[in-house]
């Protein structure tokens, strides 16, 4: 008997902050507050086992390996400037609040195990291999200016910026062999089992709240998150019998991923918020003004699982195979760029532009086979094979993107006002299931085959542009413009063939399903996934709202989505 296992657990959990607190701060060059965290978990698990025996009467080996990994990353990150009554650059330097997080998790967890019997009586081999990985980032990364009186430069720009940089690559792997020989009876059990689930939350915000801003350059206040999953997860199973009399193996392979942006691995929605925001304050520049938040969170999911049974007996042989592969992909992020509820100026540009941005780019690529084949020969009586292959996939984005003026004058003497909301959300979907059976017996052969490929994705959510009970004056253009671009792409095969020969009566069966279900504009959940309308709202408007364009004033709310 052989046995091994692997354990490892990784945390870090930090707060990093850069603050000025009710300090007055004059400088002739720039002011610069920033917080920035780089963060890494590189973590290898490896665990295999080999039993072997060889005896003149029965012979038994069982091999077993387990491999554990379970990383986590959770960090404050926190630049702000608070409640100080005077901020100035007085000669021609700029002022920043910059947070910034870079997180990273490697995780590899591999687990190989191998069982040899053989014997002149009975052989049995048993082999079982499982690797399991659980990763997690949960970061809040915030850049603030909050209840000051007065943040101005005289010549140079204002930034206030938060950056989210989460990566969760994750690798695992299970391979499991059985091999036994017997001039008795020969029984081979080969499984092989590979997890993973991989969850970011968190909240990415740039902001400045109940403060007045006055530069004599540009002002930026942004949010910006790219939150990354890749997995890959594979479960190899392989069982060979050799028996004088009767020969019995089988295998089985499953492997499965859970990769969620905004959502626990409970199935939980905790949103993942990306958002830069003027509230209760006011901005007076001499240049361009931008309030801009950008999503692109991305899953890559590659998910296999293949089995192998051969069964060679003098007697009976029988060759048993299932494999069954899983990727379940989510994705919940709201992202918003806005104004507020201004103080006693609202927003003044003496210069260009104001831009007021909110933009997504989500995706998931995901790609999920199951493989199975099952071989019995048995030349003196009988031959049985089975097959069974399963591959499934649920893909899910449900985001909200917005940009707005709420309760608030926003005034451009000499320029434009862009208010644009942007959704462009992709699902690229693979699913392919194979099952292949061989059986020859000199008296009967039995060849069952079945394979069966599912694909269920969705895209719902929302993209706002408004303005409500506000006032907006431009010297140029007024524009609010929605515009939504979702895209489903599924490939679903399911593939299955069985042969079945034999000196007397054969018999050979095979089923082979694909099915896909795309959805844009209806919710799908539930035990007995339940379609239920959910639109896409893709909105541009203006409510209770004076506007006053020396340009052109335009409303475009547009929509392709496309399966």
């Amino acid at each position: 008997m052989g046995v091994g296992v692997a354990v490892a657990v990784n945390i870090i959990d930090n707060s990093i902050k850069a603050a000025v607190l009710d300090a007055p701060l004059t400088a002739a060059g720039d002011i610069t507050v920033s917080a920035k965290s780089s963060s890494t978990i590189t973590a290898v698990t490896l665990a295999g086992a080999l039993a072997a025996s060889l005896k003149a009467d029965t012979a038994v080996a069982v091999a077993g390996a387990g491999s554990i990994a379970v990383n986590e990353i959770g960090n404050t990150v926190k630049a702000s400037i608070t409640g100080s009554d005077k901020v100035e650059s007085t000669g021609a330097g700029d002022i920043s609040i910059t947070a910034d997080d870079t997180s990273t998790i490697n995780a590899v967890a591999v687990a190989a195990t191998v069982a040899a019997a053989a014997s002149l009586s009975p052989g049995i081999s048993v082999a079982i291999g499982f690797s399991f990985s659980v990763n997690k980032i949960d970061n809040d990364v915030d850049a603030i200016v909050l209840n000051a009186d007065s943040v101005k430069t005289h010549t140079g720009a204002i930034e206030v910026a938060a950056t989210e940089n989460s990566t969760i690559n994750a690798v695992a792997v299970a391979a499991s062999v059985a091999l036994s020989a017997s001039f008795g009876t020969g029984i081979s059990v080969a499984g092989g089992g590979a997890f993973s689930f991989n969850s970011i939350l968190g909240e990415t915000k740039g902001y400045a709240q109940n403060s007045a801003l006055d530069s004599g350059g540009a002002v930026n206040l942004t949010a910006t998150n790219t939150s990354t999953v890749n997995a890959t997860v594979v479960a190899i199973a392989a069982a060979v019998a050799v028996g004088g009399d009767n020969a019995v193996a089988a295998a089985i392979g499953a492997a499965a991923a859970r990769n969620f942006i905004g959502q626990k691995q409970n199935g939980d929605v905790d949103t993942v918020l990306v958002e830069a925001y003027l509230d209760g304050g006011s901005i007076d520049a001499a240049g361009d003004v931008t309030i801009e938040a950008i999503s692109t969170p991305t899953v890559h999911a590659g998910v296999g699982a293949g089995s192998v049974a051969v069964a060679i007996g003098g007697g009976v042989g029988v060759g048993l195979a299932g494999s069954g592969a899983s990727a379940e992909n989510r994705i919940n992020v709201d992202t918003k760029a806005y104004v507020n509820d201004d103080g006693t100026t609202g927003i003044d540009v003496s210069g260009d532009n104001v831009i007021i941005h909110a933009k997504d780019k989500s995706k998931i690529d995901s790609g999920v086979g199951a493989a199975s084949v099952a071989v019995a020969l048995a030349p003196a009586t009988a031959g049985v094979g089975f097959a069974l292959g399963v591959a499934l996939a649920r893909n899910d984005i449900d985001n909200h993107v917005e940009a707005y003026v709420q309760s608030a004058d926003v005034e451009a003497t000499s320029g434009d006002v862009d208010i644009h909301a942007e959704e462009d959300a992709t699902i690229d979907a693979v699913s392919v299931a194979a099952a292949v059976t061989v059986t020859f017996g000199g008296g009967a052969g039995v060849s069952i085959a079945g394979a069966g490929a599912e694909a269920t994705n969705k895209i719902i959510g929302s993209t706002l542009a408004y303005a409500d009970d506000s006032s907006i004056d431009a010297s140029g253009d007024i524009a609010f413009e929605a515009t939504n671009t979702s895209h489903i792409t599924a490939k679903i095969v399911g593939l299955s063939a069985a042969v079945g020969t034999s000196g007397g009566s054969g018999v050979g069966a095979s089923i082979g399903a694909a099915v896909a279900r795309n959805y844009i504009g209806f919710d799908v959940d539930g035990p007995g996934l339940n379609v239920t309308r959910d639109e896409l709202d893709v909105m541009a408007y203006a409510r209770n709202t004076k506007l006053t364009a020396g340009g052109d004033l335009s409303f475009l709310a547009k929509t392709t989505p496309t399966v």
